[in-house]
Order: structure tokens, then sequence, then C-alpha cells
């Protein structure tokens, strides 16, 4: 993609291992480049190009293998395919929570190439402090509280989710609302 230096985590959208994840740096910016973590097996990295971005400290090997299993269960799927599947549901999420929630707002484009698989959402009157604990304590809906001048909830949807899981958001965020009035 052109670009100097590119980090991702493996556990979300990749649906690899948690505390995981990838690097590149570009080969000619190696030199310039520092990691502000240094461990155990650091020395002589001025001389070891790449490799000094390694830690080799407490790493869970087994966590950094299984990124390759991740990345080939990608691309056994295909990229696209994922991406479609999510920009689907994401629409499908908005849809539907427009549909049971009346005054919903998002922070989000409802045009998929410009939201991805992410759904930022606010309820007006609604304490959303109250409504992240009801997602998750009464429906299980894992989501991120948000705050700052995009304030709100965060969900995510991915390739494993359902139409049946969107339903059920749905209705959960719906009855959750109407009980965390602010």
């Amino acid at each position: 993609i052109g670009c100097d230096f590119y980090t991702g985590s493996a556990h979300k959208w990749l649906v690899g291992p948690k505390e995981a994840g990838v690097l590149y740096v570009r080969e000619e910016i190696i030199p310039t480049l520092w990691p502000h973590v240094v461990g155990s097996g650091w020395e002589g990295a001025r001389d070891r190009g790449a490799r000094k971005f390694d830690n080799l400290g407490q790493r869970d090997d087994a966590a950094v293998s299984a990124v390759a299993t991740a990345v080939a269960f990608h691309h056994r799927i295909g990229p696209d395919l994922i991406e479609e599947r999510v920009r689907y549901l994401a629409s499908a999420v908005k849809e539907a929570f427009r549909e049971r929630t009346p005054g919903v707002g998002f922070h989000t484009s409802d045009f998929p190439e410009q939201s991805s698989g992410v759904v930022v959402f606010e309820l007006p009157d609604v304490d959303h402090r109250a409504l992240y604990g009801r997602l998750y304590e009464e429906h299980g809906i894992g989501c991120a509280l948000r705050g700052g001048d995009f304030p709100g909830i965060r969900l995510c949807p991915h390739i494993y989710n359902t139409m049946a899981d969107v339903v059920r958001v749905a209705d959960g965020i719906a009855e959750a609302a109407a009980g965390s009035k602010a």
C-alpha cells in the first residue's frame, strides 16, 4: 500500500488471537524507527534490521503462531467476501435500529463504503453508560462505550454474526434504551 509502516491487531477484524498483531516497516525506514519497549534479546539491535522490533521477553508464542492460522482462514474466505458481509450486517443493524428505536442517531455514515463494519449510535435522553451496562449484563451484547465528540455506543458486527444476531441486538437495544432514560 506504499506506507512507511503499518500495525494491526490480530484479534479484531482478522478474528485471530488476542494480544498478538502484525508490524510492517518499509525497509528504507527501519534504520530511522526505534521501538519504545524492548526486552530480552534486544542486544545488538542496531545490526538486526527489522528483528529489532521483536519483543522476546514475555510474549505468547502460541498466540503469535496462531496469527498465521488466522491469516490463512481470512484468505480462505476471501477479504472481499468478508468486507461485503460486514458492510451488509452494519447496514442491517442501522436499519433495524431505526425501525425499533425512535430518535436513534448515528455517527457512522449510511454509506457502507464510508462506515465499513463500525456502527456508532446515540440516543437522546439516554444515559449511555447505563445502556452499555444493561446491554452486556441483561442481553449479552458486547459493545463499547464512546465519549468525546461522538458519544454513544459502538458495535462492530463481523462475518460470524447472523441476521438473527442483528434482530437480537436491535431488540435488546430498544428494550435496554427504554429502561436507561437519563
